[in-house]
């Protein structure tokens, strides 16, 4: 009975805090909500949207094995012995950690692996896409292509890495089990379904992350601590607050892109349908984002002359067919087809386990 009284107080407690906090900053928060919303307009959607929708539809093609051909040798170190498997880690670095977090809900499904397992692929399938990385981060925030291209590297690089030590720590038996039942085929709208909601709850978490972050700018100005704050809570908006703090620091945004900040893993285990353990994935931090440094310096070192190109700083972000428009016009446009076309998912009315 005490405690939950004692919720109650709690929960009264901070209602009545966001909104004096709310009202007595009303004009600072609807500009940083505004200033999301505009990042989301420039930065996400054009440079996430149609790579998500392509590795949710291409995840159950008949093609599918085909894909991880290339990089099985490599895979074989990590015990991967199955190439749908490996399909689905190559779809991952291709959609970002929203199609990694449905395709281990595949993975768990059809073959039943151990948890040590899921754990070790976590740290390959739950990172940010290449199109963000170079796209987002490279020509949007640093101005410059040639290092998302630095960054994408020493973080995939570093991420097998880490797998393969930490395989050795927590131990699974080889992934070579055959599909236990056959995968559902993915139509082209329910493809388009999940990238929505994909790309909704990636900008729904980019505009709390960044209020959140805009309320704590306000009442402390050590920046050592905002940016610590903003790099936990999510990736975008630290991004953004390292780019105004600190400049175009490629050290810096290899260490916010290299961790699993609150909102990340949130997403994971929402995009995942299932338990998931995080506890290897966040461990996994302790050597993914050191070795992510080293890797970033030998390659500024061999590249040099990536590092030192810069387009000017008024130059706006164009990232897909020089208009971002046109992307968030089919954004929209699939939102709206989903809607009024598609009656077996029922987004507004039923959950469904895709």
């Amino acid at each position: 009975m005490l405690k939950n009284s004692v919720k109650k107080i709690l929960f009264i407690a901070a209602v009545v805090l966001f909104f004096y906090i709310y009202f007595k900053n009303s004009k600072e928060i609807v500009q940083s909500v505004q200033n999301s919303l505009f990042l989301c307009y420039n930065i996400i959607i054009p440079s996430l949207f149609i790579f998500i929708v392509f590795s949710f539809y291409i995840s159950s093609a008949k093609m599918l094995p085909i894909i991880a051909l290339p990089f099985m040798p490599l895979f074989r170190l990590l015990k991967i012995r199955n190439n749908n498997i490996g399909a689905y880690v190559v779809l991952s670095y291709i959609g970002g950690f929203s199609v990694g977090g449905y395709l281990l809900s595949y993975i768990k499904d059809l073959f039943a692996p151990h948890e040590n397992a899921l754990g070790i692929l976590s740290i390959l399938m739950c990172n940010n896409s290449p199109a963000f990385i170079i796209m987002a981060v490279g020509l949007g925030f640093l101005n410059n292509s040639k290092l998302g291209i630095i960054l994408f590297s020493a973080l995939t690089i570093s991420s097998f890495m880490t797998a393969f030590v930490f395989s050795f720590i927590f131990r699974y038996p080889s992934l070579t089990v055959g599909i236990n039942k056959i995968p559902k085929t993915n139509s082209i709208v329910a493809s388009i379904n999940k990238g929505v909601i994909a790309i909704l709850n990636i900008c729904g978490t980019v505009i709390i992350a960044s209020v959140v972050c805009k309320v704590i700018s306000l009442y402390t100005d050590n920046v050592q601590v905002l940016m610590a704050v903003t790099g936990l809570t999510e990736v975008t908006a630290a991004c953004v607050s390292g780019l105004a703090l600190f400049g175009k620091n490629i050290y810096l945004f290899c260490v916010l892109l290299a961790l699993t900040p609150l909102s990340t893993a949130l997403q994971i285990k929402y995009f995942f349908n299932g338990v998931l353990s995080l506890k290897i994935l966040f461990l996994s931090k302790l050597l993914h984002v050191p070795l992510s440094l080293i890797i970033v310096r030998i390659l500024v070192n061999l590249f040099p002359s990536a590092a030192s190109v810069y387009l000017p700083t008024g130059q706006g972000v164009h990232l897909f067919w020089n208009s971002p428009p046109i992307s968030v016009s089919f954004f929209i446009f699939c939102l709206i087809f989903i809607i009024f076309f598609d009656k077996s998912i029922n987004i507004f009315t039923e959950k469904k386990k895709f």
